[in-house]
C-alpha cells in the first residue's frame, strides 16, 4: 500500500507526557513500522516521521527538561540547565566525581552526515575555573560527563556529543535527510532538506495538517486512500497536536466539553468556494472555542457506487467540508458562527452530512432526491419510528 503522505504548519507535537516539538512546516510520510499495522493516532509507535523537507523547533529550556527527567539515576552529570550563548549552546549542571562539581559545558550544534545532532564541545569548565584540553588537572574527561550506557541515543567521539534523537526522545519518531543545525533562540532550529523558512511566505497559512495517500487510523474509524485536511482556526499560535491524549485517556480528567457542528457538501472546489470556506474560517469569533475546519474529497470506493444506490447521495460530488467546534461554555457564539458559515458557502453548498445532524434544517439536506425512497422504505419496515434520529420524514 502506498505511504501516507504528511503536509504541516505550526503543529505543536506532544512527544509524550513531558516533551513538545513545534512543526514549522513539514513535508513528508507517515511510515509504518509494522507491515500489517496502519498508522494510528492512537499509537504514537505505529509509525514514523519520515521528512522529506521541513523545519522543525526544540525549546531549548524544553530540551534540558526532558533530559533531567530521562537520564537514569547513576548518570553522572545531573541538574542540567541548557541555555543559548549566541550561536551556541551552553549547559550546566552537577557532575559527581568525589565531591558534587558545577560544570559548564560549552558547545556549538550540527548535522552529521548520517543525519544525527553533534554538539562539538569549544569550552570545559569546572567550579568557575577553564581547564585545558580534556579537562587536565582534575583529570575529567568528556566521555565522564556523558556515559554512553546510560543515555541511549547519546554518545562520545572524542570533543563531540552524538544525539541520535530518534532513539533519545520519545515517539512518534523523526527521520529525515539533517541539513542544519542551529540556535534560534530561544529554540534549535532543524531543518531537513532543502526546506526555507521564510517568516513572511509562512505568515500566510492558516495553522493546517494534512493527510493524503494510504491508510490511517482514528480511534475505531480507518480512511483508506486518505484525502484529509484538518484546518485550526483556534487563533492560537500553535494547533496543538497530542497524540497521547487526543481522545482524552490516561489522567487527564478533562472537564466535559460541548461539541457544535456542521457540513456542507461542495459539487466542486473553485477559487470562489474555496474563498467562501476560507471566509467561514477567518471569522469564527474568539473565545467561541476550538474550531476545526475538515476537508474530505468525496472518492475512491465512495464514488464507485450510485448516488441512488444507498440513502447517501452526495457520490458523484467533489468535497465535504465538516465544521466542528468544541466548546467549555455556552455554544450559542459557535451555533451562530456556524450559521454564518453555511452563508458563506451557501452559493457553492449543495447538501450536509447526516452525521452532523443540525437543529431546524430538513432532512432533504441529508438526503437529497433520496429523501422520498427512504421515506417509503421507512413507512414499510419502520412504522413505529423505533429507529429515530431526530429528523422527522
Amino acid at each position: 500500500m502506498a505511504p501516507t503522505l504528511v503536509y504541516a504548519h505550526n503543529i505543536m507535537l506532544r512527544k509524550g507526557p513531558d516533551f513538545r516539538i513545534y512543526l514549522i512546516w513539514i513535508s513528508g510520510e507517515m511510515v509504518r513500522t509494522k507491515r500489517n499495522v496502519n498508522p494510528t493516532f492512537d499509537d504514537p509507535d505505529s509509525f514514523i516521521l519520515q521528512i522529506q523537507k521541513g523545519v522543525i523547533h526544540a525549546n531549548i529550556g524544553d530540551v534540558g527538561k526532558y533530559l533531567n527527567s530521562a537520564v537514569p539515576a547513576d548518570a553522572p552529570l545531573k541538574n542540567m540547565d541548557i541555555q543559548p550563548d549566541g550561536e551556541l549552546v551552553k549547559i550546566r549542571g552537577t557532575f559527581k566525581k568525589v565531591v558534587p562539581l558545577p560544570v559548564e559545558v560549552v558547545g556549538s550544534l550540527a548535522a552529521t552526515p548520517d543525519g544525527l545532532v553533534r554538539l562539538h564541545v569549544q569550552h570545559i569548565s569546572v567550579l568557575k575555573v577553564p581547564v585545558k584540553g580534556l579537562l587536565g588537572t582534575v583529570d575529567v574527561k568528556l566521555a565522564d560527563l556523558v556515559h554512553s550506557t546510560n543515555v541511549p541515543g547519546v554518545t562520545v567521539s572524542g570533543n563531540d556529543i552524538i544525539f541520535d534523537t530518534e532513539k533519545l526522545l520519545p515517539p512518534p519518531h523523526i527521520r529525515g535527510q539533517l541539513t542544519t543545525v542551529q540556535v534560534k533562540v530561544p529554540d534549535i532550529e532543524v531543518i531537513y532538506g532543502n526546506a526555507s523558512n521564510d517568516p513572511t511566505q509562512l505568515a500566510q497559512w492558516h495553522n493546517f495538517l494534512r493527510f493524503r495517500n494510504g491508510a490511517l487510523d482514528f480511534g475505531k474509524l480507518t480512511m483508506h486512500h486518505a484525502d484529509l485536511t484538518m484546518i485550526d482556526a483556534a487563533d492560537e499560535p500553535w494547533f496543538d497536536l497530542d497524540l497521547v491524549n487526543y481522545l482524552a485517556v490516561g489522567n487527564l480528567n478533562p472537564s466535559p466539553l460541548g461539541y457544535v457542528g456542521g457540513s456542507d457538501v461542495f459539487t466542486m472546489i473553485t477559487p470562489a468556494a474555496a474563498q467562501g470556506i476560507a471566509s467561514a474560517v477567518n471569522a469564527f469569533p474568539r473565545g467561541a472555542g476550538r474550531m476545526l475546519a475538515i476537508m474530505h474529497a468525496l472518492d475512491g470506493a465512495l464514488a464507485s457506487v450510485p448516488p441512488g444506490g444507498t440513502a447517501f447521495p452526495w457520490r458523484q460530488q467533489s468535497a465535504l467540508v465538516q465544521w466542528y467546534v468544541e466548546t467549555s461554555g455556552d455554544p450559542s457564539a459557535a451555533t451562530n458562527w456556524l450559521n454564518t458559515a453555511h452563508q458563506a458557502v451557501q452559493p457553492y453548498s449543495v447538501g450536509g452530512y447526516v452525521n452532523y445532524i443540525e437543529a431546524n434544517q430538513p432532512p432533504s439536506r441529508y438526503f437529497g432526491p433520496n429523501l422520498s425512497r427512504l421515506s417509503a422504505v421507512r413507512q414499510k419496515y419502520d412504522p413505529g419510528r423505533v429507529m429515530f434520529s431526530g429528523l422527522n420524514f
